[in-house]
């Protein structure tokens, strides 16, 4: 089924009283009133999904706009709302315009057409740093383009494993300045504890669907076979680094975890 609906032609009445608010004032997605709010800057309009997509983009606004119009998508606005204004806060946080930025079109219509699907606090939140790390000056950054499929194929315990292994796991820098990590053991029950799940084989399936997606390291991610299942290996893969570093709003994986670039180990 088509996610997006193809736009409404403007009455011959409108175009001839000149009250097609799209073709007489610019707003592309359709939302006049807005209009005044975004020239007032951030501390006027500061909310809502409909100033984020005027700021960052323009020429896709009126196709996501109508991404969220009908009763089926209603739940989704509200998600796709709630990811707009986690992006405002992580780029005012950053000391940021956000009038100033833009994004690829193509990728703020994934991001937000993908993100929408999910309540989880946690993944809306990673949704908006994948969002918000693409936002510059320029609006050419599609970096971020390759991380979409990843992220939306991540439960919310997923999410969780991933976040704790990319923040407490060690890491490490090769000769060449590229980030690893080393083995990262923890017991079952901190996982259980983690990801409010209880029973051993749903631990198990979600670290192999990790490491299924290249975010763990080929030795990590699945309890060992002869082992007596008391603890598992979550070391994130370099891929599993930079993914969480976009998704946390920062563009650079050395720049977010900046701790390690400072004080580069030996090469093991």
């Amino acid at each position: 089924m088509a996610l997006v609906d193809p736009p409404r032609a403007s009455t011959r009445n409108e175009r001839e009283s000149g009250t097609d608010r799209r073709s007489s004032t610019g707003d592309l997605l359709g939302l006049a009133p807005y209009g005044e709010a975004v020239k007032l800057g951030v501390d006027r309009a500061t909310s809502g999904i409909g100033q984020l997509l005027t700021w960052i983009c323009k020429p896709a606004a009126e196709e996501i706009g109508l991404l969220f119009r009908d009763k089926i998508r209603a739940w989704r606005a509200v998600n796709a709302e709630k990811i707009a204004k986690e992006t405002l806060r992580l780029l005012l946080e950053r000391g940021d315009d956000p009038a100033k930025l833009a994004a690829p079109p193509q990728l703020v219509h994934a991001i937000l057409d993908s993100g929408s699907w999910t309540e989880d606090e946690l993944l809306q939140r990673l949704w908006a740093g994948l969002l918000a790390s693409a936002c510059n000056v320029e609006g050419n950054d599609n970096r971020s383009q390759k991380f979409v499929d990843h992220l939306k194929r991540l439960s919310p315990a997923q999410a969780k494993i991933l976040k704790f292994a990319c923040e407490m796991g060690p890491k490490k820098l090769t000769s060449a300045g590229l980030l690893y990590t080393e083995d990262f053991v923890v017991s079952i029950e901190c996982l259980k504890t983690l990801t409010a799940l209880r029973e051993l084989e749903d631990i198990d399936a979600e670290l192999d669907h990790l490491r299924h997606l290249g975010l763990l390291m080929e030795n990590g991610g699945g309890i060992p076979l002869h082992s007596d299942a008391t603890n598992a290996n979550i070391a994130p893969s370099a891929l599993g680094l930079y993914l969480f570093a976009r998704c946390s709003g920062v563009a650079s994986a050395r720049d977010f975890y900046k701790d390690v670039t400072a004080n580069p180990p030996e090469n093991s």
